[in-house]
C-alpha cells in the first residue's frame, strides 16, 4: 500500500510539472493586452513620451544616428530592469548598442534560448521615420514578454535581445551571434521578430521563415504546434527557405537555430515600409495583439522545456528504471544505445547528478543521496525524457 501511495504521488507530481509548465505559459499570454502593446509602440515610435531617471523624452526617431537611438536603447534598459530582468548594455560599433536582458535558468544558467527584434528604424540625416511596424512592433512584444513574464521561473535561461542597426546591415545580430552558440551562453534556438504588426487582407497569416541550418526546420515546426495549442487564431505557414533580409538570417550564417516570425511579406506587404506612413494608425492591432502572443507562447514554452519539438517526436527514446521507491542503486535500461547524458534532480529543481551514458544499462548509485523524491532525466540531442522515482532508506 505504501509502495502505490509514493509511485501514485511521484507520477502525479510529474503529471502536475508538465500541466504547470504550459500552465505558466497559458496564464501569461492571458496577461498580452493589446493596450499594453500600442502603448509600446506609440513610446518607442514617438507618439507617447517616455521617462528615464526622472526626466521626459519624446523619441524621433530611432535611426542609427539620431539622438531618439541613445534615447530609445536608454528606455529599453529602464523598462527592462524595472521588469526584474538582469540588463546587458553591449556597444558593438561607436554608435551601435544592443540591449540584451535576460532571466538566469534556475536549472541551467547557460543553456539559453532568445527572443529577439531589432530597435532601430530606417532613417537618413535629415529625415525621421517613425517605425511603427518596422520594427518599433517587434520590440513591443519583446517589451510585452519581459512585463507578462517578469515572474515566471524558468528551468533555462531566457534572453530578450533588442538589435541596433539592423537598417544598415544587420549590424547589431552579426556582432552577437557569433558569440551567441559558442559564448558564455548555449543557445539552443532564436526567434526574431520584424514586422508583426500589418494586416492588410485581414487573414491572420503569421509569416515563419526557416533555413535547412542547426534544428532550424524543428524550431519552425514547433511554433505552428504552439499556435494550435494555444490556440491564437492565427494561420501559420512555413517559408523554406526563409527570407534572408532580417537578423535571423545573421544566426542561420553562424550555422545557429533561429527562425523568423512575421507577417506575410510575400503576399500582404505593408505599403507603408520605410515611409513616413508606416505609423500605429497604420497597423492592425488585433492582429499585432495575436502575433505578440504567438511570439510568447513560443519562447515561454521552449524555455521552459528545452524542446524544440514534443515528446510524441521523439520514439526511439526512451527508458525505464527500477526498482521504483529504490534505496542503494537504481538502475537506467534504455530502449536502444545512445550518446546522452543522464541528470537527477531534486525536488526543488536542482541538478545533484550528471554523468554521460553511451550503453543501455546503467546502475546508478544513490547511497549518498538522501530520502526524497527525485526526477531523472535523459537527454539525446534535442530529445529529452524524464521520469520521477523515490529514494528510500533501508
Amino acid at each position: 500500500m505504501i509502495y502505490r501511495f509514493f509511485i501514485s504521488l511521484a507520477l502525479i507530481f510529474q503529471l502536475f510539472s508538465v500541466e504547470a509548465q504550459q500552465l505558466d505559459c497559458l496564464m501569461a499570454i492571458n496577461k498580452v493586452s493589446q493596450d499594453s502593446l500600442v502603448y509600446f509602440v506609440k513610446a518607442l515610435s514617438g507618439r507617447e513620451a517616455v521617462v528615464i531617471n526622472g526626466q521626459s523624452h519624446i523619441i524621433e526617431s530611432r535611426f542609427a544616428t539620431h539622438l531618439g537611438n541613445i534615447v530609445a536603447a536608454d528606455y529599453l534598459k529602464q523598462t527592462l530592469t524595472q521588469y526584474g530582468f538582469l540588463v546587458e548594455d553591449i556597444p558593438f560599433s561607436n554608435s551601435g548598442r544592443n540591449i540584451v536582458a535576460f532571466k538566469n535558468g534556475k536549472v541551467n544558467t547557460k543553456q539559453a534560448y532568445i527572443l529577439c527584434a531589432h530597435y532601430d528604424c530606417v532613417g537618413n540625416a535629415t529625415m525621421k521615420f517613425q517605425g511603427a511596424d518596422d520594427n518599433a512592433s517587434g520590440a513591443a512584444a519583446l517589451l510585452e514578454a519581459a512585463r507578462v513574464l517578469q515572474s515566471v521561473d524558468f528551468p533555462y535561461t531566457l534572453i530578450l535581445a533588442f538589435w541596433d542597426e539592423e537598417e544598415v546591415g544587420l549590424l547589431g545580430s552579426k556582432a552577437f551571434a557569433p558569440d551567441g552558440p559558442v559564448g558564455f551562453w548555449d543557445v539552443k534556438a532564436t526567434i526574431n521578430l520584424d514586422m508583426i504588426g500589418y494586416d492588410g487582407n485581414v487573414d491572420s497569416l503569421a509569416m515563419i521563415h526557416t533555413f535547412p541550418v542547426g534544428n532550424s526546420v524543428s524550431l519552425a515546426q514547433k511554433i505552428m504546434e504552439v499556435n494550435t495549442r494555444y490556440q491564437t487564431d492565427l494561420q501559420t505557414t512555413i517559408k523554406n527557405p526563409g527570407n534572408k533580409s532580417t537578423d535571423h538570417n545573421s544566426f542561420w550564417n553562424v550555422g545557429a537555430t533561429a527562425i523568423g516570425l512575421t507577417e506575410d511579406y510575400d503576399k500582404d506587404f505593408n505599403p507603408n515600409w520605410h515611409l513616413w506612413g508606416d505609423s500605429i494608425e497604420n497597423m492592425h492591432l488585433p492582429y499585432f495583439t495575436k502575433m505578440s502572443k504567438l511570439a510568447i507562447a513560443a519562447i515561454c514554452d521552449i524555455t521552459q522545456t528545452g524542446r524544440l519539438t514534443g515528446l510524441k517526436d521523439f520514439p526511439t527514446l526512451d527508458f525505464s528504471i527500477y526498482p521504483n521507491p529504490a534505496f542503494n542503486a537504481l538502475t537506467l535500461q534504455l530502449n536502444a544505445a545512445i550518446n546522452g547524458t543522464v541528470r537527477i534532480y531534486n525536488v526543488m529543481g536542482k541538478e545533484i547528478f550528471k554523468h554521460s551514458i553511451d550503453i543501455t544499462n546503467n546502475v546508478l548509485n544513490l547511497e549518498e543521496l538522501p530520502a526524497g523524491y527525485y526526477v531523472l532525466e535523459v537527454k539525446s540531442g534535442d530529445a529529452i525524457v524524464q521520469k520521477s522515482f523515490i529514494k528510500q532508506n533501508q
